[in-house]
């Protein structure tokens, strides 16, 4: 079972192509600097992740990025919310991010 703390690195390390909802201890920490580097996926501009210290951010714009295993149980859901989340949720703030989508293509 990953942490919470890696639950932001789970889905960055999901949109990479790594597999399985157990991600590796590598697959996390590439995937926590991918979405909590502010040039790369930049998530914690709007997300925060409960339980990570590594995670300093007072944002609350979109929900925390808990549980990303069961919420996006594989990689092509995921991209799709990503990719367009106003497909899921018409109402949404969030803006496509380019930078993840680029990296898993």
């Amino acid at each position: 079972m990953v942490s919470c703390a890696g639950t932001a690195a789970l889905a960055a390390a999901l949109l990479l192509g790594m597999g399985s909802v157990l991600a590796s201890q590598g697959d996390v920490a590439e995937g926590r600097e991918l979405a909590f580097d502010v040039n790369k996926g930049n998530c914690l501009a709007c997300h925060a992740v409960p339980g990570d210290p590594a995670a300093v951010t007072s944002a609350n714009i979109g929900p925390p990025l808990v549980q990303i295993g069961p919420r996006f149980p594989d990689r092509e859901r995921l991209r799709r919310q990503i990719h367009d989340p106003m497909q899921f949720n018409p109402q949404t703030v969030m803006p496509q991010i380019a930078a993840l989508l680029a990296r898993m293509d």
